[in-house]
């Protein structure tokens, strides 16, 4: 991954060692040169963006200081505007790579996965809003764009993919601000009714633990956690599992993860001798499909839990799951609805799920034929649309924050596994959908439409 850029001010500051004055003369003096600068070409802020291949904003954030241009970057705006390498001299000399026109190394074929995840994460920071109630909050809205409102989901999930991505440019105390704000009866919900709900509180809960309650009661909403499990979320994998991931990370040895331990295994259903999860699991096996979505989903919650539990019927439930995982090749999305009040049908809430990012998870974590996951991660990589640098739901186009979330968690996991991970979702050759490998061949592409 390149270097993130250099975060001037908010919740990171600069350590008291060598080479701090110089991170300091570096926030105040490249925005200001910048402006000179661009001034001197009689060029706009939009015009610099386009040559950089960044957004209007970004450069606007440059200019005021909010965050600074990586070393690449610089050397980018270094060569435009004429400035002879002095943008990348401010940043200093510990962190600057070589100036423009000294000799580099020659590109690498196509974008690198650490490319594609610099562009997201720059997708991520453009993509911040502010809160129309109150401006001091930030966050992001259900999709990406102009306007719209932070939520606590996206908040959650954004905040969290830029922290795995090593990027801290963004006011990470104005955003635990709008979490702590949002927070109804003790949790959190993603709709207007204020009605919480126990997958998003628990999301918000530990994003919370790790970048401050932003005056939130954490407190009430563990007290709260368990009494927002409905006997219909009983009956929910999703839910089940969103909840017992997030718990376990923060507080494995609640009893809260025994009891969600317990549901989750008793919400498995016999398909033909073989026990997975479908969407619901209080259903007669005649009448629902296993879901590979929310069986790859309860396979990674189980394993999170599985070496501090040491219970040999999660060892044996993942065992068994995974089997089945291994040789269904169905990765599609799919969406599911959780019905919060049978009798008020417009608080209904739907819920995609980016199939192939939990398969992925689910199998690099296990002994597993190598073309099953590679097959997978085809899946994965055609929802990734370069000419945004993101991934989409490609059922209706949305621009989300939690798709590029899951993606990200997924293609770290399979690297940490020592899989090799595709560059691009397309075979610059051929023009055909594929995969490209470190080394290897191009893997051909899911049969299932793209999510």
């Amino acid at each position: 991954m390149t270097e993130p850029d250099i975060p001037t001010r908010g919740i990171v500051p600069y350590p008291r060692r060598v080479g701090e004055e110089v991170g300091i003369r570096a926030a105040e003096r490249i925005p200001a040169e910048l402006r000179r600068l661009r001034a001197l070409k009689g060029v706009s802020q939009k015009a610099v963006a386009e040559v950089l291949d960044v957004r209007r904003p970004t450069v606007a954030q440059w200019e005021s200081g909010r965050f600074l241009p990586s070393v690449a970057k610089l050397q980018q705006l270094d060569e435009y505007l004429g400035a002879g390498g002095a943008l990348v001299a401010l940043r200093g000399p510990a962190r600057a790579g070589p100036v423009a026109g000294s000799p580099a190394h020659p590109p690498a074929q196509g974008p690198t996965l650490a490319g594609v995840f610099d562009g997201v994460a720059d997708r991520l920071v453009e993509g911040v809003v502010h809160d129309p109630d109150d401006p001091s909050c930030l966050g992001w809205a259900h999709e990406l764009g102009p306007g719209g409102r932070p939520t606590p989901w996206s908040t959650a999930l954004g905040v969290r993919a830029l922290l795995l991505l090593d990027r801290a440019d963004v006011d990470l105390s104005a955003m635990a601000r709008t979490l702590g704000r949002r927070q109804r009866h003790g949790g959190w919900s993603n709709r207007t009714i204020d009605l919480p709900r126990p997958e998003v509180t628990a999301v918000v809960l530990a994003t919370l633990h790790r970048i401050g309650d932003g005056g939130a009661d954490l407190d009430e909403a563990w007290t709260r956690l368990t009494d927002l499990i409905t006997p219909e979320d009983q009956n929910r994998p999703f839910v089940l599992s969103t909840v017992l991931e997030n718990v376990a990370q923060i507080r494995p040895g609640s009893p809260l993860v025994e009891e969600l331990v317990h549901r989750l295994l008793a919400a498995r259903i016999d398909f033909r001798g073989t026990r997975a999860w479908a969407s619901i699991g209080d259903q007669e096996p005649d009448l629902v499909e296993p879901s590979a979505a929310h069986t790859a989903r309860a396979i990674v919650a189980l394993r999170s839990v599985s070496a501090s539990l040491d219970r040999p019927e999660v060892a044996d439930a993942i065992a068994e799951a995974m089997e089945w995982l291994a040789t269904n090749r169905n990765d599609d999305g799919v969406t599911e609805i959780l019905r919060a009040d049978p009798e008020h049908r417009a608080w209904d809430v739907p819920v995609d799920h980016f199939t192939s990012a939990h398969v992925v998870r689910a199998l690099t974590d296990a002994p597993v034929d190598h073309q099953r996951l590679a097959a997978a991660l085809a899946t994965l990589w055609s929802s990734y649309v370069p000419t945004e640098r993101l991934w989409v739901w490609k059922h209706d186009g949305r621009l989300a924050v939690w798709i590029n979330h899951d993606a990200i968690v997924a293609l770290r996991s399979a690297a940490f596994a020592g899989f090799p991970s595709p560059h691009h979702p397309e075979n610059p050759e051929s023009g055909e959908s594929g995969v490209r490998t470190h080394g290897g061949p191009t893997q051909p592409p899911a049969t299932a439409p793209a999510q």
